[in-house]
């Protein structure tokens, strides 16, 4: 009868965050962005990925997601929907 489950289990998949998160800190050296951060703040999945290392350059962070970062998501999301 097939998996009665499935499509909520496919929600929950949706619900992650759908970017590469990062993890502030790498050994000894801490991104100073991080609590400002969506790829830092937002809320894992269990199937969530993460930078290998800190994206930092010279003090400066080419990725850093600042606190409107979800606002953007969602707009970037919508365009990509109408031109669907």
């Amino acid at each position: 009868m097939g998996y009665p489950d499935r499509g909520r289990d496919i929600l929950k998949l949706k619900q992650m965050p759908d970017i590469t998160m990062c993890k502030g800190q790498v050994d000894n050296i801490t991104c100073p962005f991080k609590n400002n951060c969506y790829r830092y703040n937002a809320k894992p999945d269990i199937y969530q990925s993460y930078f290998i290392g800190l994206p930092l350059q010279n003090n400066k962070c080419d990725l850093y997601w600042g606190d409107n970062g979800k606002d953007i998501w969602n707009q970037l999301d919508e365009i990509i929907k109408t031109k669907l």
